[in-house]
This record gives C-alpha cells, sequence and structure tokens, in this order.
C-alpha cells in the first residue's frame, strides 16, 4: 500500500506531524467536523502528555500506554466504560492504525489482531486456517475472531511472552476479568477457549491439555422467555420513523423487514440486490447462522420500501449490499454490527419500555413475528419454515409466550437439559 513520506511505517514520527497528517486523511475520508475535533482533543491532550511526562515528541505505543494509565489507573477502568473513556480508546486506536499503516480506515474496520505480537498473530492466522479446512461457517470464524484477541491481548499484558506459556491459572485469572458478562456470553466464551487451546494441543505448542480445566456452565435449553412486544407498539415503533431522509428510509426498510418477515440482523446487513427477485416477488438468499437457503414473500408493502431505499441510495456506490452507512465512504455494515442503536433509538421515541436485563435489540421484533402468527393459529411448521429455523424444536420456544398454545406441546422432561 503507498503511504505519505510523512507518516511512512518505518520512519521516526513527531507527535505534531502525525497528527496533522492524521487530520488531513480524516477530512479526506469523510469524518465530521465534530469527530476532527473530538479526536483532535485527544491527540493534543496525548502530546501536551508526551512532552511535560515523558520528555519526547515522537510517537511510540509505550507513550500511549503510559498515557491511558496516567489517565486512567490500571484496574480502574470502570465497566461499562463511560462515553469519555470509549472516545480516548477510539481516538488512541485510529493514530495507532494510521501509524502503523498510513492509511485512515472507519472505526469500525479496525482489526484487533494489528495490536498483537507476531507471535500471537502468527499462531491466530493458523488457527483460523485450520477452522476453515475443517468447514466451519463463517459466522463461527466471526464469533471466534471476536473473542480470542481480546483474550490474546489479556494473556501479552499479563506478561506471557509465547503462547506455550499458558497455564490454568491463566485462564481462571482471565475468566474472573469477565465476570461481568452475562452466563451465555460467559458459555460462549469459554467454548471459543476451548476450541483454541485444543488446537495449540494438537499442534504441539501446549504440553498439557490445559482445555480440561476450563468450567463447564450448565445450560438449559429455552430457558429464557423471549422479549416480545405487541402490534400496537410495533407499529408505533415503524410510526417514529422520518421517511424523508436517505437514512430514514435506509431505516425504515431494515426495521420492516425484521417486523414483517423476522429476518435476522445478520442476514439484514448482509441483503444484497441479488437477493431480490422481483418478479417472483421473493427474497432468496442463504441464512449466516445456519447456512441453509431460505425463500421470503417480497410483500408489496416491503417492496416499496426497499424501493425508496434504493432510489436514494449515493450515486456511484458499487456496493452490492442494499444497507450501507449514510455517511462516507459508505459501506456497507461490519458483519459484527448488530443494529442496537437504530432500534434503540426509535423503540426509545415510540416509549416503548424495556425491563432491566431483558434484550431489547432488533431480535425482538423476529421473536414479536413469530409470537403473533403462533396466537393467530399458524402452523408450527410454517412459522419454522418463516423463521428460517433448522428445527421445529428451536419455534417452540415462543409456546411459553402464550400459554394456550404452550399446552399443546407437551416436552419430554429430559430434553430440557443439554448434554
Amino acid at each position: 500500500m503507498e503511504t505519505r513520506q510523512d507518516v511512512h511505517p518505518d520512519a521516526a514520527a513527531r507527535l505534531d506531524e502525525l497528527i496533522a497528517a492524521a487530520h488531513q486523511r480524516m477530512e479526506e475520508a469523510g469524518y465530521s467536523q465534530s469527530t476532527r475535533s473530538r479526536y483532535g482533543d485527544v491527540w493534543t491532550a496525548l502530546k501536551r502528555f508526551a512532552l511535560k511526562t515523558e520528555e519526547t515528541d515522537h510517537f511510540s505505543v509505550d507513550v500511549i500506554e503510559r498515557y491511558l494509565s496516567h489517565r486512567y489507573p490500571p484496574g480502574a477502568w470502570p465497566h461499562p466504560m463511560p462515553p469519555h473513556l470509549q472516545q480516548d480508546l477510539a481516538a488512541l486506536r485510529l493514530l495507532t492504525e494510521f501509524r502503523a499503516r498510513g492509511c485512515i480506515q472507519p472505526r469500525r474496520s479496525v482489526d484487533r489482531r494489528l495490536s498483537l505480537p507476531a507471535h500471537y498473530r502468527q499462531v491466530l492466522s493458523e488457527y483460523e486456517r485450520d477452522c476453515v479446512c475443517a468447514g466451519q461457517r463463517p459466522a463461527t470464524l466471526r464469533m471466534r475472531r471476536q473473542y480470542l484477541p481480546g483474550f490474546m491481548l489479556w494473556l501479552h499484558r499479563a506478561g506471557l511472552e509465547h503462547l506455550s506459556e499458558i497455564r490454568p491459572v491463566h485462564l481462571s485469572d482471565y475468566l474472573l476479568s469477565q465476570h461481568y458478562h452475562s452466563p451465555s456470553t460467559l458459555t460462549t466464551l469459554i467454548s471459543v477457549l476451548r476450541s483454541f487451546l485444543r488446537h495449540l494441543s494438537r499442534t504441539g505448542m501446549l504440553r498439557d491439555d490445559v482445555a480440561t480445566t476450563l468450567p463447564k456452565l450448565p445450560g438449559y435449553k429455552h430457558a429464557k422467555i423471549p422479549t416480545v412486544w405487541s402490534e400496537e407498539e410495533v407499529e408505533r415503533l415503524l410510526a417514529q420513523v422520518d421517511r424523508g431522509s436517505p437514512q430514514g428510509k435506509r431505516d425504515y426498510a431494515i426495521l420492516l423487514l425484521a417486523a414483517r418477515l423476522g429476518m435476522r440482523v445478520g442476514d439484514l446487513i448482509r441483503l444484497q440486490l441479488d437477493h431480490l427477485r422481483w418478479e417472483e416477488r421473493r427474497i432468496e438468499f442463504v441464512q449466516s447462522k445456519t447456512g441453509r437457503p431460505l425463500v421470503l414473500p417480497l410483500t408489496e408493502e416491503v417492496g416499496w420500501a426497499l424501493i425508496d431505499c434504493l432510489r436514494h441510495r449515493p450515486p456511484g456506490v458499487a456496493h452490492r449490499e442494499i444497507f450501507l452507512w449514510c455517511h462516507p465512504p459508505f459501506c456497507p455494515f461490519a458483519h459484527g454490527n448488530n443494529l442496537q442503536y437504530l432500534i434503540t433509538k426509535y423503540r426509545r421515541q415510540a416509549g416503548i419500555a424495556v425491563p432491566p436485563r431483558r434484550p431489547g435489540g432488533l431480535h425482538v421484533l423476529r421473536h414479536s413475528l413469530a409470537t403473533r402468527l403462533l396466537k393467530a393459529g399458524t402452523p408450527m411448521t410454517t412459522i419454522r419454515d418463516v423463521l428460517g429455523h433448522a428445527s421445529v424444536e428451536s419455534t417452540r420456544i415462543y409456546t411459553k409466550v402464550d400459554l394456550p398454545q404452550l399446552k399443546t406441546c407437551p416436552l419430554d422432561p429430559e430434553e430440557g437439559h443439554d448434554a
């Protein structure tokens, strides 16, 4: 990749020159004035710290780490992170990324693996190739890429120079540091760690199979009751969208596809122009979660919402994805984006309350559709086909919301516990 001389990765970089070049590249990439100003304040504070405390005017990762330790003492980072801390980290990540690669990318595209030591990155790449050869689905790979860099960064900061040094005490300490996660998230995290550690054992990097020391959290099928909204609440939510702007047209189409067709957020952000069969009045795609094909009806209401959205796409955009960011560089949503902020915005405007510790994301619209279909007497197999479930057992969870229907679906008591 071609880089400018003033930010060449092999040359020492003075902070004032690096910051000036980063400002210029952010403006060229279409970042708003407010974002450039916020990031600039963080970089200016970093420069003052480097000159006053470190007595240097040159950029280095060590200076950034000491700056963060000065502002936020180790062990004092609150959870969840307050906005000012998130802003500091985002600005410093972007500056580090720019220093390393000579270009500015949107924050959502920053790869956390770039922060890992070379040895860690190599092992992670080998593990990913092993997963691909084993036929792991793309969604599974993305989930593992989501969790593993954080684990490896923790190991590096704990002083492990090589992954062969991993011991059970490290796993115990790391999981204790993640105590704030929900049980379901911890279960997923432990599963990812177990897979990775077994790979290290198979390749001979670990002498002992430390994966066996990871705890096994009990899990129960259908232990949670889905969060659902009434039909009136769903309509009130849709009515909050201002469809007079390109962003409003995009948001309305996304919400409508989730509310009327029950599409998962992962399929929404990957929905492409090629998936729309206008003449057959249907939508065809392969589900990101199950890898199974799904055909949904392209109703008149959904069709006109999509047409309205597509008519107001930025000119000259070559992406095949239907839903894009509404500001430069007009790229598709990242695969890990759950669009939580989108539905939260309109849910609050509609005055829809979400009880504490209950989901309030886009998946609620899928749950609400399934529950309405069930109450209307729709056969379970039809609901399964609409939602794209691999088994009707996955669909039975919605009977818990409708007690009369629950009586028609007796279950084996032994079926509730995960083996």
